[in-house]
C-alpha cells in the first residue's frame, strides 16, 4: 500500500509532466500561429498585385468559355444525357482571400451545358462532406473571387490542365 506523501507525489509529479505539455503544446500553438500570420501576410500582398489583372483574368476565363462553346466537343458533351454541368477546374476556396488549398476546402467551377444554364459559369465551395455549399456565378460576383483563384483558372486554361479535367469528369460520370 502507498502511503499519502508517497501518493501525493506522485500526482505532484504528474501535475509537473502535464504543466509541461501544456507549456510546450502552447508554445508550438503561438509558434504555428505566426507562422500563419506570416503566411497570410505573404498571400495577401501577393494577392494585392493581381488585383488590378482581376478583370483579365476573368475575361480570358469568359473568352475560353466562348470559344470552347463552340467547339464540337461541347456539342457532343451537350448531348450526353443527365449532364447539367462539367466541372472544369478544382482548386481551394476562390471565394476568401488569401486563396490556399487548405485541408478539407474544396471547390468546382463548373460549366453548364444543358439548355437552361449553358454557359453558365458556376462555383461551387464546400468543407469536407458538409452539404451546405457556397455557390457563386463566376460573371455576376467577380468581386467576391480571390484574384490567384482566377489566376489559378487561368493558369490551367494556358497549360491545357482545363481539358485534361474534363475528360476526366467525363470519364468518371455514372451512367
Amino acid at each position: 500500500m502507498i502511503n499519502t506523501e508517497y501518493g501525493l507525489k506522485i500526482i505532484d509529479s504528474s501535475i509537473e509532466r502535464y504543466n509541461e505539455k501544456e507549456r510546450i503544446f502552447l508554445q508550438n500553438f503561438l509558434e504555428n500561429q505566426e507562422e500563419i500570420q506570416k503566411e497570410n501576410s505573404r498571400l495577401i500582398e501577393l494577392e494585392n498585385q493581381f488585383v488590378p489583372q482581376k478583370r483579365k483574368f476573368c475575361d480570358k476565363i469568359l473568352g475560353w468559355r466562348d470559344d470552347f462553346m463552340h467547339t464540337e466537343q461541347f456539342q457532343k458533351i451537350s448531348n450526353i444525357g443527365f449532364l447539367d454541368n462539367l466541372t472544369i477546374f478544382y482548386g481551394g476556396w476562390g471565394h476568401q482571400q488569401p486563396y490556399r488549398q487548405g485541408f478539407g476546402q474544396w471547390s468546382r467551377l463548373n460549366l453548364g451545358i444543358n439548355h437552361n444554364f449553358s454557359g453558365r459559369l458556376t462555383y461551387v465551395a464546400g468543407y469536407k462532406s458538409f452539404s451546405d455549399p457556397k455557390i457563386l456565378n463566376l460573371e455576376w460576383d467577380i468581386e467576391k473571387f480571390s484574384p490567384l483563384y482566377l489566376k489559378a483558372v487561368c493558369e490551367d486554361i494556358d497549360s491545357g490542365e482545363i481539358y485534361r479535367t474534363i475528360a476526366s469528369e467525363i470519364d468518371n460520370r455514372v451512367i
